[in-house]
């Protein structure tokens, strides 16, 4: 398959689902939906010579959307992301069964972009993951936790007193009120997780933030952080498109 033609890239997530088109390395279009629509596949396809998708879900399989999906490509191929589907890593993971398919596609995308080199992957989003991926490439696991609007949230509705606070805002180097406590909290504890899994990792890896808050959290690191981080906000959709060209070619 040429790595010029079109492919269509879905990624259906937890409260978006995103749709984009790359010709070759290039995106060429890309959406944002609260769900998947057919409409924005069919247009795509009216548009261009569109010669394959592939489809990603953490909410569960979209059953009609994905047929009536595969009857639009025709003759050309749809790849449903499965944990079966062949993969251009290796993926070291004692639940594999459970885990997300978005961490799986953020990792190809990071060995896409860095071959052969040590990655720290954060997916900042409803959730935050922070993976690890060794240079061989090799998923290796990582942790999950609340992301950034999900904290501010619980601890408005899960205390008597506590304000809603919003993410964005004056964050000082620790609170000194309680708007700035909270945001703080959020802010710099999901900083803290991001250090500690760099720490884990090593000096010479390279950290990839991606998803709603990564630009957020990377304009609150230190310089030395920085400077080994990068922000990639279409990594899983990258990723997704190198799991479809490793399936084609293999």
């Amino acid at each position: 398959m040429s790595t010029e033609s079109y492919v269509i890239v879905i990624d259906h997530g937890n409260t978006a689902t995103k749709v984009t088109l790359f010709c070759g390395d290039k995106v060429v279009a890309a959406s944002r939906q609260d769900a998947p629509m057919v409409e924005t596949v069919a247009m795509l396809c009216a548009r261009y010579p569109v010669s394959g998708a592939v489809y990603c879900t953490v909410v569960g399989v979209d059953i009609r959307f994905v047929e009536t999906v595969r009857c639009l490509l025709a003759p050309a191929k749809m790849l449903v992301l499965t944990h079966s589907t062949p993969l251009p890593l290796g993926v070291r993971y004692g639940s594999r069964p459970t885990l997300g398919m978005d961490r799986v596609a953020a990792a190809a995308g990071a060995a896409a972009m860095f071959p052969g080199r040590r990655c720290v992957i954060v997916d900042a989003g409803t959730a935050v993951t922070l993976d690890l991926m060794s240079a061989a490439p090799e998923f290796r696991g990582g942790n999950i936790s609340a992301g950034l609007k999900m904290r501010l949230r619980a601890l408005h509705i899960f205390t008597g007193r506590l304000p809603q606070v919003e993410a964005a805002g004056r964050l000082p180097e620790i609170g000194d009120d309680t708007e700035t406590a909270l945001r703080c909290g959020a802010v710099r504890g999901i900083i803290a997780e991001i250090r500690d899994m760099a720490a884990i990792a090593g000096p010479e890896a390279q950290i990839l933030l991606t998803g709603g808050d990564s630009l957020l959290l990377y304009e609150n690191l230190d310089t030395s952080m920085q400077r080994r981080t990068a922000v990639v906000p279409d990594l899983v959709a990258r990723g997704l498109l190198s799991i479809f060209r490793y399936n084609e070619n293999n």
